[in-house]
């Protein structure tokens, strides 16, 4: 992996920006390491001899596919809570062990005992519309992954962050005209449209609605029961995807012929040193990919805004911080503000926008004093190792203080902070780790400088059943301008 890396003249300024490591340089708390054969192993010599994780496989046929359908959140936690990090279930048609905590973590990043091919189920690979760079492994993954990095570079980064930050200032100034909205449906608006000028040079329009429209279709039929009979969820989402990936296979022949300096011309434009590049139908799959990552960070943005509202101690913390910077916003700026990063890291943990992980058991193998037998689905739920009493300090609480050099509770594992996944951004981690951290901190600087905001009395209580989940009331707010002004119009 690293040959393919050296080989690519870019790949410096690719893997330098993971905030992970700015974070590491907080702190000089004692990390703890695991080896992938260690963890993998779990200290065990005869692995046939183990017991299978607890669980149950629920229903005939269905197994435990209702369930997770209906609130794949709730169902991690309540199954973690009775069984332990490690547990089995039968679900989309197969066995699976779901796994958390950090042991589980290293055996997810050994290739020789998981695969990410044939990981994810069926369904979810439809919708996905075959295999991308998450269902890849080794030198093919390697290579396409670092491709796809050149539309997430540092260049890219201080070429997108103006129009961030003019389209967050658009959506909340939208809000502050309307009333009382919810924000749920605004910020899913505002991340769509970000992400959409940012990697595909569409400006807001009826078309990103659309795209939203379609996205939001997606994931409803990605935690749906897979039945694709005319009328069914599952069957919306099909129709769904195959017009995004039709709107995609246009961009793309649009973008080489008349390149321009949005992420997918970067990406067209990335060649390695071998003459490596994209086909045009493996970068429609990315796109679609990479799309469905940024439109869920709108999680993120909302979690951020209600827990501000909610502690205002953190609030005016974060506001004093950031009005000390001042008016002007350039990329060296965002990241001067220590205690608002820890305040978007906090909030990447606590919002649980990207529950699972996929893999499949390459050969049966122990973790945790348990057997995983070869062929079982292996599931890295990440909203529970996000919530782990092991890791973190009353994990349930929003605290960004946790993230401080002094606590640095991110540091007390390798693989303790995993809100995106583990490992190198060249590895499995997510594509948008640095990026959404860059949307996040823009929106949470602009609405701290110019917004103040009130939730008014509704119902909190959260809907497990969406991706991410959100209040059932969508999480209603009314927005107003700070006077007088403290910053200026964004470029």
């Amino acid at each position: 992996m690293s040959l393919l890396i050296v080989r690519f003249k870019a790949a410096s300024a690719v893997v330098w920006f993971s905030l992970g490591s700015c974070l590491a340089m907080t702190g000089c708390a004692h990390r703890q390491t695991t080896s992938a054969a260690e963890a993998a192993s779990g200290g065990e010599n005869n692995v046939e001899n183990l017991p299978l994780p607890p669980g149950t496989t629920g229903l005939p046929i269905f197994g435990e596919t209702l369930a997770i359908a209906d609130d794949m959140t709730g169902f991690l936690r309540e199954r973690s809570a009775r069984y332990g990090r490690i547990f089995r279930s039968n679900v989309f048609f197969r066995d699976v062990a779901f796994v958390s905590g950090p042991d589980a973590a290293a055996a997810l990043l050994d290739p020789s005992r998981v695969d990410r091919a044939g990981g994810h189920p069926n369904h979810v690979r439809e919708l996905f519309g075959g295999t991308n760079i998450n269902m890849y492994n080794g030198p093919k993954h390697t290579a396409l992954k670092t491709l796809l990095l050149e539309g997430f570079t540092r260049d890219a980064f201080v070429a997108y962050l103006p129009e961030i930050d003019r389209l967050v200032s658009q959506s909340l100034n939208a809000a502050v005209n309307a009333g009382q909205v919810k924000w749920a449906d605004e910020l899913r608006k505002l991340a769509i449209e970000v992400i959409c000028q940012n990697v595909l040079g569409l400006a807001p329009s009826s078309t990103t609605d659309e795209i939203r429209a379609d996205y939001m279709a997606v994931l409803s039929g990605m935690t749906s029961i897979p039945i694709a009979f005319p009328g069914t969820t599952y069957s919306r989402a099909k129709s769904a995807r195959d017009r995004l990936l039709e709107r995609f296979r246009t961009l793309v022949a649009e973008h080489r012929a008349h390149p321009t300096q949005d992420g997918l011309s970067r990406i067209l434009a990335a060649k390695l040193s071998d003459g490596t590049q994209f086909s045009d139908e493996e970068l429609v799959l990315e796109l679609h990919h990479t799309v469905i990552a940024g439109y869920i960070v709108f999680g993120l943005l909302m979690d951020i805004g209600w827990q501000l509202h909610a502690q205002p101690e953190i609030l005016e913390r974060a506001r004093a911080e950031v009005e000390r910077m001042g008016p002007a916003l350039d990329f060296e700026t965002l990241y001067s503000a220590p205690y608002l990063t820890q305040v978007v890291m906090e909030a990447k943990r606590h919002a649980p926008i990207l529950p699972l992980v996929f893999a499949t058991a390459k050969e049966t193998f122990a973790l945790g004093g348990y057997r995983i037998p070869k062929g079982w689905g292996v599931f890295w739920a990440l909203t529970n190792a996000n919530m782990d009493e092991k890791m973190w300090t009353h994990p349930e609480r929003f605290d960004p203080d946790r993230f401080s050099p002094e606590r640095a509770e991110h540091l007390r594992h390798e693989h303790a902070f995993v809100p995106q996944g583990s490992g190198p951004m060249t590895g499995h981690k997510c594509l948008g780790f640095d990026y959404s951290t860059v949307v996040a901190l823009t929106f949470a600087r602009r609405l701290l400088l110019d917004y103040q905001w009130d939730l008014p009395a509704q119902d909190f209580s959260l809907r497990y059943d969406l991706t991410p989940v959100e209040p059932r009331d969508g999480l209603l707010v009314k927005l107003r301008k700070r006077l007088p002004p403290v910053s200026v119009t964004a470029p």
